[in-house]
């Protein structure tokens, strides 16, 4: 018989190893979107969408790791902190895998701000995650 429990805390122990494929494919996207807008490089979009869209994908996943694997922790400030920007940096992922353009540069204006908004969301996220995980001792010097 299959424990479901323990396969749950343990899929939710992945959370911070799970983290990370997200984070790389959002902010990919947007290093492409400047290097898009440096050379004049459609044909990268397609690269970019992808990882934006399954990017967001993944920050689902991820979250939903990241608040089971809360569950089973004391609650704190940090703690709290470190969940709801998890939720505003998995909300504005799927925003922005959404709002991905196909429309002419001269409409793109919104979309820039949005993403540069979903990448400084989810270095905040990672910072705080990072925090909890190895302490305010790696953060303060």
């Amino acid at each position: 018989m299959i424990d479901w429990q323990a396969v749950l805390d343990f899929a939710a122990r992945q959370h911070p190893a799970a983290v990370h494929f997200p984070i790389a494919l959002i902010l990919s996207g947007a290093l492409l979107e400047l290097l898009i807008c440096l050379h004049r490089r459609e044909d990268w979009m397609a690269a970019q969408r992808f990882c934006l869209r399954f990017g967001a994908w993944m920050a689902l996943v991820a979250a939903a790791l990241g608040w089971t694997l809360a569950g089973s922790m004391e609650s704190s400030g940090e703690l709290n902190l470190h969940r709801w920007l998890g939720v505003a940096a998995t909300a504005a992922a799927l925003v922005t895998a959404f709002l991905v353009p196909r429309w002419p540069e001269s409409e793109r204006r919104v979309f820039r701000w949005v993403l540069t908004l979903t990448a400084m969301v989810i270095a905040l996220t990672g910072h705080f995650g990072g925090y909890l995980v190895h302490g305010p001792a790696q953060f303060t010097g």
